[in-house]
């Protein structure tokens, strides 16, 4: 069992920091059992009275009410505070990330308020037991527990000084709030997504409505199977944090590269599975799938098809969520194996085959761990992640596109998407139908490794497909923030501000040769920027603009929070941005021999990110050189001898 820690992030120890040097009969380090043995049994934070409030379980009594509230600054305090938040990028940036910037106490001080309580004085603390000692043990273990919300989320930290720290930034133009939408879209949102459009997928003329586009549906399908595509599965894991800062339960990026690997491992099986079996066959009346309104993926009982039994020694009937003789659940991508092909499937309905195609480029994807998990929120106060396809990798983001061009022919009647809009956008489509089965691969790999817990809110969301309340359970909704932000990386590629990294070269001339010493001493500068999709009447256009655009321009003011963010995030895996980030400038210079670890250690994260990399013609020849063979050929080598024959 993980060990249980607390104050894992510099802010969450500053808190904690008021319970050092004290102890009055070893009450301190029995107020930390009590938090670790869920003795404190509610807790609840009332911002409009700066209050914590709690129940913690009894020795003599079912349980004592705790009330811990901290003094509030000064409204002149607060407008100086806000002030020079606003006026600070660092602090400003690592907010966006729902991190605090050490530099914040450096403020405070030259301010002179506390933000942190420096002693115990500096609470009132009311516990209704009857031991003498303030704090007692419940106290201590109350703030324990406050300990991981705030790790979990430092705005806590203002809004129990009486600061609506969202609501005064955006007096001074910081929209914080808008900005954090993004993070957590609704599943609706997701549904309603149009994808940027630089990327719109250029399809077929055919309809595969008309006859003359059905002919050629399946056949156009099928082809999709034999798609080949390069993606390294530990770049997903590169570009996200050990842990969520306040999780307690161990390295959730090791625990998310294990599953990923038994999912790899179950989908490499499926695929080479020739079991015998039979193609699955419905019998009902009502749609054989739907996507309901929450984003799951529903089969009908009524979808069903037979499968090899080794102890019955003959074909058994199975359809998904059934249990098998063993106890083991029967999982959706389980309807199709390797055993299957179109020549198996050619009496089914055609939304079988074309589902069948559709298992096929998912299982790849998962075996290849061409797959990232997304945080949505099903209905309000509720969140839950899905796996989908990454495609922000562009050979993957284009297949899948072109799979949902396709999948648009899938009977409605037999495949439905509740809910869903008119014209739902390819990529979409093919994210959503891929979607299911590579979580469905998940799921299994989750149930079937050790060491694992869905009594863990954020492992049961993240691998098993849990749906999790977060209404009046502040456990449960901070790990909706610790999970959020853990996963904010991956959401860049799906921001309406798409990142662009442009190179330049400046003192390249072409005409002139240069030594490998005088190329790698060349000044480059790295500009950040980003293109935004803008609506002009009917029409919409990609504008591009700096990061100091965002960060002086007036008419951009909306989306400066949304730049910061996404810089900040950038910048865990570019170090180089930082210097655009401290001083708000569009660029910043580096030499070559600088430049070189950049492109290659940062650039397969940045990809992922969805980050455009423009290289001027200079560099692209440099860092990517041509591969040149010359051989000097004897005159007597006879050329019908191939290569072979210069050895002789």
């Amino acid at each position: 069992m993980a060990r249980t820690e607390y104050g894992t992030t510099w802010w969450g120890k500053q808190w904690l920091s008021a319970l050092s040097n004290i102890d009055y009969e070893n009450r301190i380090p029995r107020g930390k059992s009590y938090a670790n043995t869920g003795k404190v049994l509610s807790f609840k934070i009332d911002p409009a009275r700066r209050v914590i409030k709690a129940r913690v379980k009894g020795h003599y009594d079912p349980y004592y009410r705790v009330r811990i509230k901290l003094p509030s600054f000064s409204e002149n305090q607060v407008k100086k505070l806000i002030k020079q938040i606003a006026n600070s990028p660092l602090v400003l940036v690592k907010l966006a990330s729902r991190q605090l910037d050490p530099e914040v106490l450096n403020i405070c001080e030259k301010l002179g308020i506390h933000l942190f309580p420096t002693s115990w004085h500096d609470l009132e603390m009311e516990c209704s037991c009857p031991d003498y000692a303030v704090p007692c043990k419940h106290i201590a273990a109350v703030m324990y527990v406050l300990s991981k919300e705030i790790d979990s989320n430092p705005f806590i930290l203002f809004t129990l000084r009486g600061i609506d720290l969202i609501k005064e930034l955006e007096k001074e133009g910081i929209h914080i709030k808008r900005a954090k939408k993004a993070e957590l879209p609704s599943w609706q949102n997701l549904l309603t997504r149009q994808n940027p459009i630089e990327q719109a997928q250029k399809t077929d003329a055919f309809d595969v409505s008309t006859p003359e586009g059905r002919a050629s549906w399946l056949e156009n399908l099928n082809k999709l199977t034999f798609a080949k595509f390069n993606f390294d599965p530990e770049s997903i894991l590169k570009v996200l944090p050990e842990k969520p800062a306040g999780y307690i339960h161990g390295d959730l990026r090791a625990l998310t590269g294990k599953v990923m690997r038994a999912a790899g491992k179950i989908a490499d099986q499926q695929i080479r599975n020739i079991s015998e079996r039979t193609a699955p066959t419905f019998s009902g009346e009502h749609e054989m799938i739907c996507v309901n309104t929450w984003g799951q993926t529903r089969v009908s009982e009524a979808l069903s098809w037979q499968e090899y039994d080794l102890g019955k020694k003959g074909l058994v009937q199975r359809y998904v969520g059934a249990k098998r003789e063993d106890g083991s659940q029967v999982y959706y991508h389980e309807m199709f194996s390797g055993f299957l092909n179109h020549k198996r499937l050619s009496s089914t309905p055609e939304t079988i085959e074309a589902l069948y195609d559709a298992w096929m480029i998912a299982s790849k994807l998962v075996a290849a761990g061409a797959i990232v998990p997304t945080i949505y929120q099903p209905v309000p106060e509720c969140f839950a992640v899905k796996w989908v396809p990454a495609v922000s990798e562009q050979m993957i983001g284009k297949l899948v596109g072109r799979l949902g061009f396709l999948l648009k022919g899938l009977d409605p009647k037999e495949f439905e998407i509740l809910k869903a809009p008119e014209a739902v956008d390819n990529q979409v489509l093919g994210e959503i139908v891929l979607g299911g089965f590579i979580q469905s691969y998940i799921e299994k790999a989750f149930s079937t490794l050790n060491g694992t817990g869905k009594d863990i809110y954020e492992q049961a969301a993240l691998f098993g497909g849990e749906f999790i309340d977060v209404e009046d359970d502040p456990e449960s909704s901070a790990s909706r923030l610790r999970l959020t932000d853990w996963l904010s990386s991956l959401t860049i590629a799906r921001e309406e501000l798409r990142p662009v990294l442009t190179i330049k070269d400046l003192i390249a001339d072409e005409n002139k040769a240069e030594t490998t010493k005088e190329a790698f001493e060349r000044s480059i500068s790295i500009e950040l920027g980003f293109n935004l999709e803008q609506s002009k009447g009917r029409q919409k256009s990609l504008d591009y603009f700096t990061f100091k655009d965002f960060m002086t321009k007036e008419e951009l003011g909306q989306y400066k929070f949304d730049a910061m963010k996404i810089s900040s995030k950038l910048s865990d895996h570019c170090p180089e941005l930082y210097a655009l980030l401290r001083d708000t400038r569009a660029q910043t210079q580096l030499t070559m021999e600088e430049l070189t670890p950049l492109v290659f250690d940062s650039l397969p994260a940045l990809s992922l990110l969805g980050v455009s990399l423009v290289l001027p013609k200079s560099l692209q020849t440099l860092l990517k050189p041509a591969v040149k063979l010359e051989l000097e050929l004897p005159e007597e080598w006879e050329e019908s001898t191939g290569l072979l024959g210069l050895a002789s």
